[in-house]
């Protein structure tokens, strides 16, 4: 196992992966990430995350990546996790247009977790959501905004990287 420490708050990146299962990162102090490679933990936050880039997908293929790695997608619950989510991704010099968990495609305008939980916390930049295209369903994270909200439609044509997260132990 091989672990790299990336900043003051103790963020930790998993960098193999272990193919014996569900090994997993204990520290005295805290408790850990499970061993999955490419998955960085924040200990602060108590938050496992990883970036997926490129690959044209739909909102469903994201879901069942993050499922087949024993999570699912990225949820943002706080402001301090999104400017942890934003100071990661600017750090990464990451361009692109980043896809989170929440959607209103059940219902217009009330955004739900995929489990079916409101989300409480927002971070939407201008005018968002808004609807523009008629069926803006996704959340993605948008990096000219500052990596606040957008919502967007049709994920196969307009975004082709993600984020997930999986379960603290």
């Amino acid at each position: 196992m091989t672990m790299n420490s990336l900043s003051k708050d103790e963020t930790i990146v998993i960098k193999e992966a272990d193919a014996g299962g569900a090994t997993v990162i204990m520290d005295s102090d805290f408790y850990g990430c499970p061993i999955t490679d490419g998955y960085i933990q924040s200990r602060q936050l108590g938050l496992c995350y990883k970036l997926h880039l490129g690959g044209v997908r739909n909102s469903y293929d994201f879901m069942s990546t993050c499922q087949s790695e024993g999570g699912e997608l990225l949820r943002i619950t706080s402001q301090e996790i999104q400017d942890h989510i934003a100071d990661f991704l600017t750090d990464a010099t990451c361009h692109l247009v980043i896809l989170i968990q929440g959607s209103d495609r059940n219902s217009e305008g009330t955004f739900k977790f995929e489990d079916g939980t409101d989300l409480s916390y927002f971070n939407w930049y201008g005018s968002e959501p808004n609807n523009h295209l008629g069926d803006d369903d996704f959340i993605f994270l948008v990096p000219d905004q500052g990596f606040r909200w957008g919502d967007g439609i049709g994920v196969a044509t307009t975004v082709s990287s993600f984020m997930c997260e999986i379960a603290m132990v």
